[in-house]
């Protein structure tokens, strides 16, 4: 039963943790160039639906994209899916 309690109360806090982060732009400044990305799994939720493996790529694969087209992160972590 303990377990179960404290898997709950990871899964609430990680929820607080993605709302409190939704919404932003990404940090792109020290992001110029596709070496220049971390090789480490930090994922990000893009407005487009799409998990990007790190806030990096996000900004690399934003270079080619229009003003108008830029890609924000929506949350940290994967996407989660919408419920009915």
């Amino acid at each position: 039963m303990a377990f179960l309690t404290r898997i709950l109360a990871l899964v609430c806090l990680t929820s607080v943790v993605i709302v409190m982060v939704s919404g932003r732009d990404p940090v792109c400044d020290d992001y110029k160039q596709s070496v220049d990305c971390p090789v480490t799994f930090v994922p990000v939720c893009g407005s487009n639906g799409n998990v990007y493996a790190n806030e990096c790529r996000l900004c690399i694969e934003n270079q080619d994209r229009s003003p108008s087209e830029q890609v924000t992160i929506k949350n940290e972590g994967l996407c989660i899916p919408k419920t009915h």
